[in-house]
């Protein structure tokens, strides 16, 4: 997988009433909405984001038919590398 994806069921809460946010590799999700006599429907969630293997600054979200849809892409695996070897022999 390229990407973390994490899905919630949301229904009845509109994009503006969402906040999502990241602080010290932690993102939040926070809902809240209220009915009509005032009484306050919350939501919130918390994810935990290893900053070696996520990166931050590309989180995304989406929401359809009362679905958020938050995406954080993974950090490309670091290609292998290879060490050459040199020797200090001395020729006589």
């Amino acid at each position: 997988k390229d990407a973390l994806v994490i899905s919630m069921d949301i229904s009845g809460f509109d994009a503006p009433e969402i906040q999502i946010s990241v602080e010290n590799s932690t993102l939040y999700i926070r809902g809240e909405r209220k009915n009509k006599i005032g009484d306050a429907f919350v939501i919130e969630e918390s994810f935990a984001l290893d900053e070696e293997q996520f990166v931050e600054e590309s989180i995304k979200a989406n929401i359809s038919d009362g679905v958020l849809e938050v995406t954080v892409e993974k950090k490309p695996e670091p290609a292998p590398r290879v060490i050459s070897i040199t020797t200090n022999i001395k020729e006589d």
